[in-house]
């Protein structure tokens, strides 16, 4: 054996190809699924970055929204300042820095004035500011909050922009929800946010990060809060200025209202408010009144070169539907990758240890009790040549002793089973021979019958011939000559019995039509006894090579198989078709007849042994089976299929002419 054909190489060779592939598939795979998974990959990590911010954002915007319809209703049941002082007292956000009550005068009580409360924080308390109403530069009515806030149902609120409030000087976004005196208008509530004041809370990882950047932004574009590399670097206050055009367009962008006339209506009655103020405003109202409206939206988006850090980059757009924020944040991908890839490196040196541990491990393991206990089966096989009766041992336990105990008692079986397979064989082909022998006696004395009724005829018609003195010479030549070819025909017939069933293991070339002709006189008077009609089409002649005796057994078994069929089914009109023919190279002999064919659950197994057709205790399956044995040996093929009223029986020679007649003589 060559050392490329050990097992062992092949171990060896296996186990660093699977140790190679292994590595290069992991690897590849990791570098598809980042590649593949980056987009996930980068909205978690924005998730992850901007979670715990949206979230203290929500929850800023939900509590300050709580508080002002609190207030509202507080304000529409009684309208005491003291209640409103103590539910500002007890809201405890720090960045609301004052609240307010506005009651209109044409709706409360006929006033000429409005009745407004409003209250600042001083320290950890809200204290009353009497002269509030004084310091206004804008009439209440012509303020953009308080028009909108006829536009609000009860339990809505309203966000305003950033502007500059004058009591506190300070930037502030108020809240507002209106105030309704059962169903009827009387005027708004609001509080005044600084957000500034979030700077050191929530923002504080953005605002001083160098890895990432953000903004945030109301609906009028003023910046809220952003990260310095944003405010330091462009000393802008408003989006529409900074000169980064691209931040504009990753912005959401609200979609248009179909309430146009609303639009148009607010824009006259405040001539501040333009249209495009007014549309976000609509917007934001119609979407709070939607049944499963989300209070964010967030879009992704990657970058190839960030407009800010120059390089590839993901960027998150967010928008707050109920207040008209929106926020921007982007992250490079280095960051976003950045611990996923030091993962990826551990990882890789951790498989590359572990494959080839494996390799190792494995080899020595696949070794001990895969190889070595197959290599001493083998040596102990070969050792016992072609001794059936050979025990191979193995001290090997588990799946390879228990392999080794069935291929034992396997090879004893096969032995045993070899055995009775042969004793069979020859019963079988005994059985069927004497059961064709009965039947070629009853077919020999048919055919003395008639020779011998003849030869009885003759001896009383000599007799008679003499007692009137007619014998002569001529006479006597005659009567000679016709008692010979009686004789003839029947040492004929015996010849021909005789020969049937010599034992004859000759291969031989030979005429395949001679071996029907043979059959059919052995035959003849049994099948004028059944009235079986019989043709042969002799369309092609063809010689092959076999035992001629063994091929009439064939043919006389497909001749039998449908005399059985006629009797069996009761058909009146018999007949048997026997054609010669090639077909390509093929040499093909056919029997066909029409005694109503093979029952098709059993056609298929019809060649095996005690397979029948034919009524109990009347056939015994071997013929077929016999038949389709002779034909293995002729390297032919036999087969059967139902056509035309009955079965049609093909026995087909292929490579038969390739063949030398001494190899043919060599093998049987």
């Amino acid at each position: 054996m060559k050392w490329q054909e050990s097992l062992k190489t092949k171990n060896i060779v296996f186990f660093t190809l699977i140790s190679i592939i292994f590595l290069l598939s992991i690897m590849f795979g990791f570098t598809l699924i980042k590649s593949k998974e980056f987009p996930s990959k980068a909205e978690n990590e924005v998730t992850l970055s901007t979670h715990e911010i949206i979230r203290e954002l929500l929850i800023e915007e939900q509590s300050n929204e709580q508080a002002v319809l609190s207030m509202a209703t507080v304000a529409g049941e009684n309208s005491s300042k003291t209640l409103i002082q103590k539910l500002l007292n007890a809201n405890k956000n720090q960045e609301i820095i004052s609240g307010s009550i506005w009651i209109d005068n044409n709706t409360a009580k006929k006033r000429e004035d409005p009745l407004v409360y409003h209250f600042t924080r001083e320290n950890d308390s809200f204290k009353e500011v009497n002269s509030y109403k004084e310091k206004m530069s804008v009439f209440y009515k012509k303020m953009k909050f308080y028009t909108f806030g006829h536009y609000l149902k009860r339990g809505q609120t309203f966000w305003t922009k950033m502007y500059f409030d004058a009591l506190s000087q300070t930037k502030v976004i108020s809240v507002l929800a209106p105030i309704y005196k059962k169903d009827t208008y009387i005027g708004i509530a609001s509080l005044n946010i600084k957000f500034s004041l979030c700077e050191n809370t929530m923002f504080t990882s953005l605002i001083n990060s160098k890895e990432k950047y953000f903004i945030l932004i109301d609906r009028a574009g003023n910046i809220v809060m952003s990260s310095d590399i944003i405010t330091h670097n462009n000393k802008q206050t408003n989006i529409n200025t900074v000169k980064i055009p691209l931040l504009r367009q990753l912005l959401h962008k609200p979609n248009k209202i179909k309430n146009t006339n609303a639009v148009h209506k607010i824009s006259k009655e405040n001539p501040e408010i333009n249209e495009v103020e007014a549309n976000q405003i609509f917007y934001e109202l119609e979407y709070k009144n939607s049944r499963y409206a989300k209070r964010v939206k967030r879009k992704i988006t990657l970058l190839e070169e960030d407009p800010v850090f120059l390089e590839a980059s993901v960027v998150a757009s967010y928008y707050f539907p109920h207040t008209g924020w929106k926020m921007l944040i982007s992250i490079p991908n280095h960051i976003v990758f950045k611990h996923a890839n030091e993962l990826y490196k551990n990882i890789v040196l951790m498989i590359i240890i572990f494959a080839i541990l494996t390799a190792f491990m494995g080899y020595l393991l696949i070794k001990k009790n895969i190889v070595t206990p197959l290599m001493s089966i083998s040596k102990q096989i070969q050792e016992g040549g072609t001794d059936e009766n050979i025990m191979i041992h193995t001290d090997t336990k588990g799946e390879i002793e228990l392999v080794v105990y069935k291929l034992n008692a396997r090879n004893k079986a096969l032995h045993q089973a070899h055995e009775r397979e042969v004793a069979n064989e020859k019963l079988l082909l005994q059985q069927s021979k004497m059961a064709a022998m009965g039947e070629m006696l009853d077919a020999v004395a048919h055919q003395w019958k008639q020779p011998l009724n003849a030869l009885s005829m003759y001896t009383e018609l000599i007799t008679m011939d003499f007692d009137d003195g007619r014998l002569d010479k001529k006479y006597m030549k005659e009567f000679e000559k016709d008692v010979q070819r009686q004789i003839n025909h029947m040492s004929d017939t015996l010849n021909t019995f005789r020969s049937f069933f010599r034992p004859d293991t000759q291969m031989q070339k030979l005429f395949l039509s001679e071996v029907v002709q043979d059959v059919l006189l052995l035959a003849k008077d049994e099948l004028i006894k059944n009235m079986i009609e019989v043709t042969v089409e002799e369309i092609d002649s063809f010689e092959v090579y076999g035992s001629k005796n063994e091929l009439r057994h064939l043919v006389l078994n497909l001749i039998n198989n449908a005399k059985d069929a006629f009797e069996q089914n009761y058909i009146h009109e018999r007949h048997i078709n026997i054609r010669l023919f090639r077909d390509k190279e093929f040499k093909v002999l056919e029997v066909h007849d029409n005694a109503g064919g093979i029952p098709e659950n059993i056609i298929k197994d019809i060649f095996k042994a005690h397979v029948t057709s034919k009524a109990a205790m009347k056939g015994t399956g071997i013929g077929l089976y016999m038949s389709t044995q002779i034909a293995q040996k002729h390297q032919a093929i036999l087969s059967v299929s139902n056509k035309e009223e009955g079965a049609c029986f093909r026995l087909v020679f292929s490579q038969v002419d390739l063949i030398k007649e001494e190899e043919l003589n060599e093998n049987h």
